[in-house]
């Protein structure tokens, strides 16, 4: 229906209240110059109401004209990396994590050092780690990423890491470092 139609059929609409209304009127015995008058009002508020509805009918058109949404699978690498976080992130808390630009920022950045399908693994792998620090911060998607490349390495070497486990190995270390130094003594290798 055209805008033209459509303002022919309020006003056939709106004539035809106008004859009831009149009817109406002259039931109650209205002087015809007040009953003018009535009609006068009565015509002038139909067409304000027929501008407004159609203002409003081509109004939200244009919105819905105005943006198709984004099919499904075109979502960002931010966004991919986002959703399987969340989706660890619940799994762990029965909670979901806050989202705002920040978190958006951090998950596009953690795709920019790791690449898209490590950093969907990585913030799987990173809600599932023990390490205190993570689990008494419960998780946030910051600490991920500050940590991205140890955490990188813990997953594709299957270790973790414990604080013992660090004190062993340091210790480990200082051992083979002085067995070292005292061999080069004996053999006459000073350095």
């Amino acid at each position: 229906m055209t805008k033209k139609e459509l303002f022919q059929e309020l006003e056939l609409n709106r004539i035809q209240i106008q004859k009831h209304l009149n009817q109406a009127f002259q039931c109650f015995k209205i002087p015809k110059k007040d009953l003018e008058k009535i009609n006068d009002t009565t015509r002038k508020l139909s067409e304000e109401i027929i501008k407004s509805g159609i203002k409003a009918a081509e109004s939200l058109l244009k919105s819905q004209k105005k943006k198709p949404s984004k099919p499904d699978s075109v979502e960002s690498p931010g966004s991919r990396v986002w959703f399987s976080y969340v989706s660890s992130y619940v799994r762990r808390w029965n909670n979901k994590p806050l989202r705002n630009a920040m978190t958006n920022g951090q998950a596009k950045q953690l795709v920019g050092r790791v690449g898209i399908n490590d950093a969907i693994k990585l913030v799987d792998f990173y809600c599932q780690q023990n390490d205190m620090f993570y689990v008494k911060s419960l998780h946030p998607l910051g600490l991920c990423l500050k940590d991205a490349e140890s955490l990188y390495t813990r997953m594709k070497t299957r270790q973790t890491m414990t604080t013992q486990k660090a004190r062993t190995t340091e210790e480990m270390g200082a051992g083979a470092h002085a067995t070292r130094s005292y061999l080069d003594k004996k053999r006459g290798n000073t350095k």
